[in-house]
């Protein structure tokens, strides 16, 4: 599996901020670094609700709900 991501900086980010939104729709990972840390993660909305559904699963959640 091809993992698309890509580093860029606070300053890269502010300077493409619209191409960036546009190439998350199509799949692109972007991880955010501010003073060469890592600070956030630019996703998709629709991976974004896949992570949180398996967020939830992984707290037990669904079985909560479902009982089993």
């Amino acid at each position: 599996m091809k993992i698309d991501e890509e580093f860029i900086t606070t300053s890269e980010l502010q300077a493409c901020i619209s191409e960036a939104i546009k190439k998350t729709e199509l799949g692109r990972k972007y991880v955010v670094m501010r003073y060469s840390k890592p600070v956030c993660v630019l996703i998709n909305f629709d991976d974004y609700r896949k992570m949180s559904r398996m967020a939830k699963l992984a707290r037990g959640g669904a079985c909560r709900v479902c009982n089993l």
